[in-house]
């Protein structure tokens, strides 16, 4: 079975946690880098649950094989530890993005971070994915076949 890692806080889980996990579980077995309390407070406040709360929660989705500590924001330690297959990455669209900070009348502490900042975060993880040219990125917004055509094309140019 192959294996899937995809990185989050998890601080409140909400439909966008169990989307990612539900795209990512077509692929293999999904382990989940939970960033620390540490890794997050490099960024924001301290989640609202510690470390081991979150942790209790993400092993109890269904669909999460394994839940392992992901002690800074970068992907890379945890990726050169487990080996996984497939690394699921969010995606974020500038216009989607846009679109949803206009129309909400009460911000979230997640609104403080602008398009800028997630397209530095993404455009670092995918330049040292392909750099070492033995991941494969899955952007969890497109659709299964897209994301099935990808990983074929992939296998195709390993064989």
């Amino acid at each position: 079975m192959k294996i899937v890692y995809v990185g989050m806080c998890a601080d409140l889980i909400h439909h966008g946690h169990l989307n990612i996990i539900n795209n990512a579980k077509k692929y293999g077995k999904v382990v989940v880098g939970l960033l620390t309390d540490s890794a997050i407070s490099t960024y924001k406040r301290l989640p609202a649950l510690n470390y081991k709360q979150r942790k209790i929660v993400m092993e109890n989705i269904k669909g999460v094989y394994k839940v392992i500590p992901q002690e800074t924001l970068d992907y890379i330690p945890n990726l050169n530890k487990i080996k996984p297959d497939f690394t699921f990455l969010n995606i974020v669209d500038k216009n989607n993005l846009r679109l949803r900070l206009n129309k909400r009348t009460n911000k979230n502490r997640y609104d403080k971070f602008n398009f800028n900042f997630y397209n530095k975060v993404q455009k670092g993880f995918i330049k040292i994915a392909r750099k070492k040219n033995n991941y494969l990125i899955i952007n969890s917004n497109n659709t299964i076949n897209y994301n099935k055509n990808l990983i074929i094309k992939k296998i195709t140019r390993l064989i």
